[in-house]
């Protein structure tokens, strides 16, 4: 049986707090979840949406989304991801 490669997005590129002070926000990563559903609707290939650094709070150990940028924290991304069939990915540093 021949498996079709994986095809993730990465939204590092619309962002980069290490260097352009352009941060991650919920409207940020909706609108770049926005774009990626446009264009599976023409035909790419989009299996998973990896949010990458920055989404969590730095003394909440990967348990809490950062606020103010994400209020209501992530539950808006997860279920869109979701009832578009994407399947919603999170970056943990492992050192």
């Amino acid at each position: 049986m021949i498996q079709s490669p994986v095809s993730v997005y990465i939204n590092w590129a619309s962002y980069d707090e290490l260097s352009d002070a352009v941060e991650l926000t919920e409207a940020l990563a909706m609108r770049q979840l926005s774009e990626l559903l446009r264009l599976r609707e023409a035909g790419v290939r989009f299996d998973y949406y990896l949010m990458d650094a920055f989404w969590y709070q730095p003394d909440g150990a990967y348990r809490t989304w950062r606020r103010p940028h994400w209020p209501d924290g992530p539950d808006r991304w997860l279920e869109t991801c979701l009832a578009h069939g994407v399947k919603p990915g999170l970056w943990m540093s492992g050192n």
